[in-house]
């Protein structure tokens, strides 16, 4: 039993060895062939390339680092003063966008304020204009009480535009669509606004004027919505005007 295990352990050696003698030959058979010096070459060539693309780069990044450090030599004095005044310059205009910011947001909290009891004025003056013979033109209700006019939510701020909507509802005489459309509501507000304003004003919002310049309240939009119109008036933060 032993021998055989030893014949079999020199028998695997022995075709190791002759398999190991083997391989220059097939090496030396396998570089003679063209097509394998083809490609020694072209790996030589690449490393080549690699090495000298990888020298030029030095190169030039060592050449560039010595033309910023002469430019800082001779000229760093200047290069410190313009960098200094554009530090400043950018703070300058930094600082005042935040007073502008903060200023504008004074503005709108300060507006948004004022937007309550501005919207109980204006829902008074909306209802002295729903009288009777306006309601027949426009197909509306005359509500019993002002605070039937209010909607949810009753206003909203713009704050990019610096614009406050106020929002009021009135409800319809059928709930079809208007026969002359919202466009006649709109027409007959406004121009009631405008005559109110050159006449008495508003009270709580403006005094009287003519100059439409100075037209503090403007209708928005009116929506048909069924049942009721949704009317949209609108202060800008700029012509607001209080007592």
């Amino acid at each position: 039993m032993f021998e055989k295990t030893l014949d079999s352990i020199k028998k695997i050696y022995s075709e190791i060895i002759e398999k190991a003698k083997a391989i220059p030959e097939k090496i030396g058979s396998y570089i003679k062939k063209p097509e394998t010096k083809y490609q020694v070459l072209k790996t030589v060539g690449i490393l080549f390339a690699m090495i000298m693309a990888i020298l030029v780069t030095l190169w030039a990044i060592t050449l560039i680092f010595s033309i910023i450090q002469r430019i800082i030599e001779r000229y760093g004095i200047y290069i410190l003063g313009v960098f200094c005044i554009l530090c400043w310059f950018l703070g300058w205009i930094q600082t005042k966008k935040d007073e502008a910011l903060k200023r504008k947001k004074k503005e709108l909290a300060e507006l948004y304020k004022r937007a309550e009891p501005n919207y109980k004025f204006l829902r008074n003056f909306l209802y002295t204009v729903l009288t009777e013979h306006f309601c027949q033109l426009t197909e509306l209700y005359r509500p019993l009480t002002p605070n039937l006019l209010t909607e949810n939510p009753p206003f909203d701020l713009d704050s990019i535009n610096g614009i406050l909507f106020f929002f009021f509802k009135v409800e319809k005489r059928n709930p079809e669509p208007l026969e002359k459309g919202v466009e006649n509501v709109i027409n007959l507000l406004q121009s009631v606004i405008t005559q109110r304003i050159e006449a008495t004003g508003i009270e709580g919002i403006c005094s009287a004027t003519t100059d439409p310049l100075c037209s503090v309240v403007a209708i928005h939009n009116v929506e048909d919505l069924g049942s009721y119109v949704r009317i949209t008036y609108h202060l800008h933060t700029w012509q607001e005007q209080t007592y």
